[in-house]
């Protein structure tokens, strides 16, 4: 088994699996095309947000949910994992 562990940028978790914007769920999908799995590292949200859109719907591509990071001034803190 061939697999393959990816960051292509944020995605979006909903009912019907996980979303981002179109350039980024080709990339992952063509990537699916030629490997046995995918896994994608990515920060994840429910909120509506600009990168969602287009379902990701290779059946050989899973998330690992990384946790989201704040930039709050000159601060940078990851936020807790819920």
């Amino acid at each position: 088994m061939i697999r393959l562990g990816i960051y292509p940028g944020p995605l979006c978790r909903g009912a019907a699996g996980y979303e981002t914007y179109g350039p980024h769920a080709r990339y992952v999908e063509t990537f699916a095309r030629y490997f046995d799995a995918v896994v994608v590292f990515a920060p994840v949200t429910t909120r509506e947000t600009n990168y969602r859109g287009y379902r990701i719907e290779a059946p050989n591509v899973r998330a690992v949910e990384l946790p989201r990071i704040s930039h709050q001034g000159d601060r940078n803190r990851l936020l807790p994992v819920r």
